[in-house]
């Protein structure tokens, strides 16, 4: 059965126009054990107009999925889109998006939207009632797969682009649950350098992808590994010396590597959310800032902590002394709530979010993407969150690791045994 780790947050509160990667938090933050979980509400959407556009919408410029309800600010730019919308996500659910997606679609708005091959069909291959509901608006669909080992990789994006002037990115997908039993994040981006960089990315798997029922059957082989190096954004962002891209890309775009620099270029402390982690390089890298005095602190899904793919990793984490914890979102409910976040807060000065998991399978096999902002009020809503999102976990004892590990190599004898 799931081991389940709770937490009660609440969201911060941002009501600021849109800037480059900004945000505010709040000051004083309520106490998260005292709060109490609250399903979200969907607010009733007016029909489209042909106002003004995505420009002048009045956006929380971040958002976490603790109690707020993201997809209705998600909603509110979709209904304001006049031209285009291009939309990478790896999993779709959420009615009130999809209904305004269809909408955008039937006022005239170019829609493109690229879905996860894996995620786009129910049972039987067909696809989704979302999908074909789409589709039947004028909404273009493709799916996309990942790379190296083809079937294995996937489309893991999170992010839309509207009219080319505003962006959304983070680690929310567009599900209900997303916005009611997991830990989430969502930025709202204007920084036109960032917006480049994302529409190039987006035409690159673009091309990439297939149409709806084209998977079904067979893939032509993936390209070579060369055409797929997307390119990074200009490095616009200093830190402790370093210059870093305002985005960077996967697969095979060396997000790894400016992960590293960043986890390297650190020199007080490193606070990771994120759901997955076994990546070595990054394992080694806060191993390696710890041991040079940085406070290194992680907090990280449970399953995903003690699976098979982490496990290994989480041991070597624990055992250097590094702080790790365990959560499983904010949802009451058993086996439904999600650490899912994917974000960092280096020194307090620089932070990293977006779709990538800090994994093997991110760098070389999925399509991933991430961001990195230097803004102060960026920084400040994240750094809170961490600190929310750590109080309120469980941490997690190498004893307890070193059990699983040797549960795991028990039954792997006993079924070579049985063989």
């Amino acid at each position: 059965m799931k081991h389940i780790f709770r937490f009660l947050a609440a969201a911060i509160a941002l009501s600021l126009p849109l800037s480059p990667l900004g945000a505010r938090a709040e000051s004083s933050l309520p106490s998260l054990k005292a709060a109490a979980v609250k399903q979200p509400v969907l607010e009733s959407r007016a029909p489209a107009s042909s106002g003004p556009g995505v420009e002048s919408l009045n956006l929380p410029p971040v958002m976490f999925a603790d109690e707020g309800v993201v997809g209705n600010s998600i909603a509110k730019v979709l209904d304001a889109a006049q031209s285009t919308l291009d939309i990478a996500i790896y999993s779709f659910d959420y009615r009130s998006l999809r209904n305004a997606i269809t909408e955008a679609a039937e006022r005239g708005v170019r829609v493109r939207l690229i879905i996860n091959a894996g995620t786009a069909y129910e049972e039987g291959k067909k696809p989704s009632a979302d999908i074909e509901a789409m589709e039947k608006a004028g909404v273009q669909i493709r799916t996309l797969r990942g790379v190296a080992n083809y079937y294995r990789g996937i489309q893991h994006n999170k992010f839309m682009i509207a009219d080319g002037k505003i962006m959304q990115s983070g680690s929310f997908n567009w599900t209900k649950s997303a916005d009611t039993s997991s830990s989430e994040n969502v930025l709202f981006i204007s920084d036109p350098a960032t917006i480049k960089a994302f529409s190039g990315y987006f035409r690159f798997m673009w091309a990439q992808a297939h149409a709806i029922g084209k998977d079904v059957s067979e893939y032509a082989p993936p390209p070579a590994d060369e055409e797929l190096v997307s390119p990074l954004a200009d490095a616009s962002i200093e830190f402790n010396g370093e210059a870093f891209p305002a985005a960077s890309f996967s697969p095979l775009g060396k997000t790894g590597e400016t992960l590293a620099r960043a986890v390297n270029s650190a020199s007080k402390s490193i606070d990771v959310a994120v759901f997955s982690l076994n990546l070595y390089t990054l394992v080694d890298g806060l191993i390696a800032a710890r041991k040079r005095g940085a406070k290194v602190r992680i907090v990280s899904d449970y399953m995903q902590a003690v699976g098979k793919s982490q496990i290994d990793g989480t041991l070597k984490l624990l055992e250097a002394g590094i702080d790790m914890r365990i959560n499983d979102g904010p949802s009451e409910a058993a086996n439904e709530g999600n650490m899912h976040h994917k974000f960092a807060v280096f020194d307090g000065a620089l932070v990293e979010t977006g779709s990538y998991n800090w994994t093997h399978g991110a760098e070389t096999r999925n399509f991933d993407s991430l961001v990195f902002s230097a803004a102060p009020e960026v920084v400040e809503a994240f750094q809170g969150e961490f600190e929310k999102l750590f109080a309120a976990s469980t941490k997690l004892k190498a004893s307890l690791i070193r059990e699983k590990i040797k549960e795991r190599e028990e039954k792997a004898a006993a079924k070579a045994e049985a063989k």
